[in-house]
């Protein structure tokens, strides 16, 4: 299942049942749309929010430096989040033709909800996570995605 974030405070949605879902604040940078009733086959126990962002970085970045500034310098401000359960950080490689990726990195913020993830933002350290994305990327090239995952089983078994 996959939601859209948005980064623009103040927005809010509420689910086909008229239950608020969504909602920003001036201080918060991201807003979530989704909520438990909305992630059928899900187990309450079993439910956690993965924030995907692919970045791009700042055009007069090179790969190495965006890299460097990325996991040194952000990864500091990202693991102090508050109720962050994950943080994975991808680096995007070229294909297999060799052209460059769609974006630069790909980041996984884990959380247990929506709400967490809005609180998260909304903290000191949310904000200051936000602060400092200029300093490595575009800002008009973010895109974030809100993700559940759902395992599929393997036809072979592994090694």
């Amino acid at each position: 299942m996959i939601w859209l974030a948005s980064l623009r405070p103040g927005a809010s949605w509420r689910s086909a049942g008229g239950r608020r879902i969504g909602c920003s604040s001036a201080q918060s940078p991201i807003t979530v749309r989704s909520s438990r009733d909305a992630c059928y086959g899900q187990p309450e126990g079993d439910f956690m929010i993965k924030i995907m962002l692919l970045l791009h970085r700042r055009p007069d970045l090179s790969v190495e430096e965006f890299r460097r500034y990325w996991h040194t310098e952000h990864q500091s401000l990202l693991v102090r989040l508050p109720g962050l359960r994950r943080l994975v950080l991808n680096d995007v490689l070229p294909g297999l033709d060799g052209a460059p990726g769609p974006c630069d990195g790909i980041a996984e913020d884990w959380f247990d909800s929506p709400e967490a993830t809005q609180t998260a933002f909304a903290s000191v350290e949310g904000q200051a996570v936000a602060a400092d994305t200029p300093n490595f990327l575009d800002p008009t090239r973010l895109q974030i995605l809100v993700v559940t995952e759902q395992d599929a089983p393997l036809l072979v078994p592994r090694a």
